[in-house]
């Protein structure tokens, strides 16, 4: 009886380790995520408002279900020639300054509603100076995708707020007009081509949204289909386009 059971014990160490094979093995690279996409930016007084969305797949394909973190990096330039590649390094991108690190467990001053961010950026921002960002996603087994594609932005000045908004009721509909800004807000005068959004909310508190589709150059617009009786609150926002940048005033 010692004698065989010694024997079992011996086949059972020599036949587990290949019972646990059940294929061949999965290269790491195609496990990391997907790099984020969709990076967009607007330039506003003081800072670069950046948008994109998070991965959902990973390389090979396959469901990410434990994303953890997203990276965002930005490199600084003064616009000569093509923007710095961005590449991976382990989990930094070679040259790129890291701007903020987004947990999805606890994302402020970020913003996610469910796989969009938003982020605003602040840091060091230099007067026609050209700014490229890329995003890297990581996951709870710190694997990190490759760079989304960059987005490089120059920063130039924003416009002051349009002034003497005023507006005139009517039957379900608001009538509102503005004068446009009396000057950059760096005190310069205005250039470039100033458009403008128009942006209503439910009360003094509530965050307003825009209700034009795009920036109108009209310096007036009536916002139709309203409920009578009831109190809107409405703001217009200045943008400058120079040269395919976008700038917001900051109202």
């Amino acid at each position: 009886m010692t004698t065989r059971a010694a024997l079992l014990a011996l086949l059972a160490l020599l036949v587990l380790p290949a019972c646990g094979r059940k294929g061949p093995p999965v290269a790491p690279e195609v496990r990391v995520p997907m790099p984020p996409t969709t990076l967009a930016a607007t330039v506003r007084a003081g800072e670069i408002a950046l948008t994109w969305r998070n991965p959902t797949r990973r390389a090979d394909g396959s469901r990410l279900r434990d994303l953890d973190a997203v990276t965002l990096w930005r490199v600084a330039d003064q616009g000569a020639g093509a923007a710095k590649p961005a590449i991976l390094s382990g989990d930094r991108v070679v040259g790129y300054t890291r701007v903020a690190v987004i947990r999805l467990a606890s994302p402020a001053p970020a913003v996610v509603d469910r796989n969009q961010v938003q982020y605003v950026d602040r840091a060091d921002l230099n007067d026609g100076a050209r700014y490229t960002y890329v995003v890297t996603a990581t996951d709870f087994q710190d694997r990190t995708s490759a760079p989304s594609p960059r987005l490089s932005v120059v920063y130039i000045t924003a416009p002051k707020p349009p002034t003497s908004l005023r507006g005139e009721a009517g039957e379900r509909r608001a009538r509102l007009a503005w004068d446009p800004p009396a000057e950059l807000v760096d005190g310069r005068p205005l250039s470039g081509t100033i458009r403008y959004d128009v942006l209503r909310a439910s009360s003094p508190d509530a965050v307003p949204a825009a209700i034009t589709k795009a920036p109108i150059a009209e310096r007036e617009y009536s916002d139709t289909n309203l409920e009578n009786d009831q109190t809107y609150y409405y703001s217009a926002r200045a943008v400058r386009n120079v040269e395919g940048v976008l700038l917001e005033d900051h109202f």
